[in-house]
């Protein structure tokens, strides 16, 4: 609908509104605006200003952008004067004669673009590079309590065995798949491969992680005071199937996902106004190597580094051996923690509810240093000169020497950081809204070198990221939406390669594994990448 109808005024240039939208999306892969109920619709339509075509589809000739963005003028005046005129221009904008018979040429759809190809040492490499070599896992063992039965009904105890991520059943797939697609990488579609549910009233899947073809995954449930124990669990499933292959029975709820090193699973749970607990399990077997408890419950999952699991109650740090899960130190944090505190090179960066940043020993928890005006510090990382910190203040993204506290570099963004902040290869990947939530004119996914502060590109979404982007080995970033969408983006250029929408609840943060992604609405879904 055109602004005016909005208004309850109708005329003929309406229609060219109308044509204007189709054309908008036809170019651009997105509708023009989008919100969950007609009166921001009608908001928008009204007084908001759509993204460039060009921002979303770079192809597209400037030519063709001035007469679509005329159709689609705010005003009734400024448009053409009639669908014939809009229609003519189009065809001037791509170069064709004036005949009825000449189709418009098709132009190039961002989602299927051929992304380029990469080299190598000067040398064309058509074909992406798999990891090889096999995890290994601790064989220390403690009586446990925990472990559950796979839901296959077999009565064995399944024997420890890890795959090598070259011979897992996901890579078999993924080399079936490129060879029956001729080496090409180019995807622009999912399947739904399969879906779950947790098998309880009122339980749900958390956040995932995915590692040599199988998903683990934790399990919370709503109702208070459930009877029922395997409400609370740590889930492994089969990535090909969604079969369960052994759970783990847990204290309290897990909300967040696990983290896997060296063939163990790390996962933190808690319920709000009860304690929580630290578990390390063997990735393989499904057995409870040790657990840690904690005074006040964990909702975030931990960070590993040095040997060392980190776990974050809201009001404190806990540092423990990760293969005993002895404490090596411990501090209380008076304020509360406002979010996951940062690492690097044996430093640990912490932020308050106060504003104030604290530099710890990572090794010993000594108190190193006090900062009180970095803002927010979303991430650390080792540079040759030391450590920055990347932090926002004000709509402004700036990294920070944190030896000689000088600013690096300084970058303006919008209003407000929507999700977290995600490092990966010297690039900062943050998403950014207006300030209005589902403004899908303001809401951008930004890919930010960390040396200098360089935007190297912004993609455009339709409603506010929901978490932290997830960014894979091939150079894709997946990222979800308060829209309950999951994009796929290239993360050399910004291309939006692909959007999924599936399920009914708020999709959680992705992991992915060649070419699938796991994904929990509540439920687990798998979608196979065609």
């Amino acid at each position: 609908m055109s602004p005016e109808q909005f208004k309850g005024k109708i005329s003929k240039k309406s229609d060219q509104y109308a044509l204007g939208c189709v054309a908008y999306e036809l170019l651009t892969g997105q509708q023009l605006f989008t919100a969950d109920d007609p009166y921001t619709i009608g908001y928008k339509h009204i007084y908001e200003q759509p993204v460039l075509p060009r921002d979303l589809n770079p192809n597209i000739p400037p030519a063709i952008e001035i007469v679509i963005l005329k159709a689609l003028a705010k005003e009734r005046d400024d448009r053409f004067e009639n669908v014939a005129d809009f229609v003519i221009a189009l065809r001037e904008a791509v170069g064709l004669p004036m005949t009825q018979s000449t189709p418009l040429p098709p132009l190039r759809n961002p989602s299927t673009a051929t992304p380029p190809v990469k080299k190598v040492d000067g040398v064309l490499d058509p074909n992406s590079a798999q990891r090889d070599g096999s995890q290994e896992h601790w064989t220390h063992q403690v009586p446990d309590h925990h472990r559950t039965l796979s839901n296959t009904g077999g009565a064995s105890t399944p024997q420890p065995f890890v795959r090598p991520p070259a011979q897992t059943p996901i890579a078999n797939r993924a080399r079936a798949r490129a060879s029956s697609n001729n080496g090409s990488s180019n995807s622009s579609r999912t399947v739904l491969a399969w879906s779950v549910t947790t098998g309880l009233d009122h339980t749900y899947y958390s956040e995932p992680a995915v590692l040599n073809s199988v998903v683990y995954a934790g399990t919370y449930t709503t109702t208070i005071d459930n009877p029922l124990k395997e409400a609370n669990q740590l889930r492994a499933l089969d990535a090909l199937t969604g079969q369960q292959l052994w759970a783990v029975t847990t204290k309290y709820g897990i909300y967040d996902a696990p983290v896997i090193a060296s063939g163990v699973v790390y996962v933190c749970a808690g319920n709000i106004n009860q304690p929580g607990e630290v578990y390390a399990v063997d990735a393989a077997a499904g057995t409870v190597l040790w657990s840690f408890p904690t005074d006040e419950f964990i909702k975030v999952r931990p960070t590993i580094a040095n040997d060392i699991v980190y776990a974050y109650p809201d009001h404190a740090v806990h540092a423990l051996d990760a293969q005993t899960g002895n404490e090596i130190w411990g501090v209380t944090i008076k304020a509360g923690l406002a979010h996951r505190p940062a690492i690097a090179s044996g430093r640990m960066y912490l932020i308050t509810e106060r504003g104030y940043c604290y530099a710890l020993d990572a090794l010993t928890g000594e108190k190193l240093e006090t900062f009180t005006d970095l803002g927010e510090v979303h991430a650390a990382e080792t540079t040759v000169a030391g450590i920055n910190c990347i932090c926002s203040a004000d709509g402004e993204l700036y990294a920070i020497d944190m030896q000689t506290q000088q600013r690096i570099w300084s970058t303006r963004l919008d209003k407000q950081i929507s999700g977290d902040l995600i490092l990966k290869n010297g690039v900062a990947y943050v998403g950014s809204h207006g300030g209005f939530v589902g403004d899908s004119a303001n809401t951008k996914l930004h890919a930010i070198d960390t040396t200098n502060g360089q935007i190297l590109w912004v993609a455009h979404l339709r409603h506010e990221i929901e978490s932290a982007p997830v960014v894979t080995d091939n150079n894709i970033v997946y990222v979800s939406t308060f829209g309950r969408e999951l994009y796929a983006i290239d993360a050399q250029n910004g291309r939006i390669l692909f959007t999924s929408k599936l399920g009914k609840g708020r999709i959680n943060r992705p992991a992915a594994e060649q070419g699938m992604i796991f994904v929990s609405t509540g439920e687990m879904h798998a979608l196979e990448i065609k």
